[in-house]
């Protein structure tokens, strides 16, 4: 009896290794998957709520838009903002004390202590800046007739410590952020304060109609943040994808 030899073996081998294995049929109809219909009558529970702004906020026809930005951006936002600000500041100018970086005419050797008239001054000028767009923030101040415009001198704040304010502007201390990585770790942590006092705020005030809708939105961003994203076909290309609950007929925003 003659020897196979290997070549016939490999190609036995070489058979079995690229055998196909049968695949299970898919199951493509409710009868296959096993389901049964079995329509169920729900009574949809009445509607109880009673819509409109809550009796608590005095708003009527003739409230002005800054009686609205208080009901949401309060005194207790507002002094927030001023102690953040100045404990940043203070960490800032310590830590630099400490490296022997401070430089005499930098911002911070020449910090002064933030009031709270001076961060409410600083909001506003942040929302006039944002609806009149200019080529820089310094332009805002410009004295020349093409680009001047006078809210900002109006206000009673000069550029350079509008721009030492922003610098120093925070809204949460930085010592109690937990690392990335961490149980405790919020990639809102800077924020969270402001966010967590809006929202509370948004269930507050209004009272919703029953057909709501959970809409997506974009903040526009172009900052340093892992969680930025980039949609092509929208306006605002680059920012914060959200989540909103809102109002289907006055698109107010309920949560986030």
């Amino acid at each position: 009896m003659e020897n196979p030899g290997p070549s016939c073996s490999a190609e036995n081998t070489s058979k079995k290794m690229f055998t196909r294995r049968a695949i299970p049929k898919r199951a493509n109809t409710d009868f296959e998957f096993g389901w049964k219909e079995q329509i169920q009558t729900v009574q949809k529970p009445a509607f109880s709520g009673v819509p409109g702004i809550n009796k608590n906020y005095c708003i009527t026809q003739d409230s002005s838009p800054w009686d609205i930005c208080e009901i949401f951006f309060s005194l207790e936002m507002f002094t927030l903002r001023q102690k953040e600000t100045n404990r940043y500041a203070t960490q800032q100018i310590n830590k630099k004390k400490q490296e022997g970086s401070l430089k005499p005419k930098s911002v911070f050797a020449q910090w002064n202590t933030a009031s709270l008239q001076e961060i409410k001054k600083i909001f506003s000028v942040i929302i006039h800046t944002s609806v009149l767009h200019k080529s820089s923030v310094r332009d805002s101040w410009s004295s020349r007739p093409i680009s001047h415009t006078p809210h900002e001198a109006s206000v009673g704040m000069s550029r350079d410590r509008f721009l030492a304010l922003l610098t120093m502007l925070h809204l949460n201390n930085n010592d109690a952020k937990a690392a990335r990585g961490q149980p405790a770790y919020d990639p809102l942590f800077k924020i969270r304060p402001i966010i967590d006092t809006l929202v509370t705020k948004f269930l507050d005030v209004y009272t919703l109609e029953e057909q709501l809708t959970i809409d997506k939105a974009i903040c526009p961003f172009r900052g340093r943040i892992f969680f930025r994203v980039y949609i092509k076909g929208k306006p605002h290309k680059y920012g914060i994808k959200m989540f909103e609950l809102c109002e289907a007929k006055s698109g107010y925003v309920y949560n986030l």
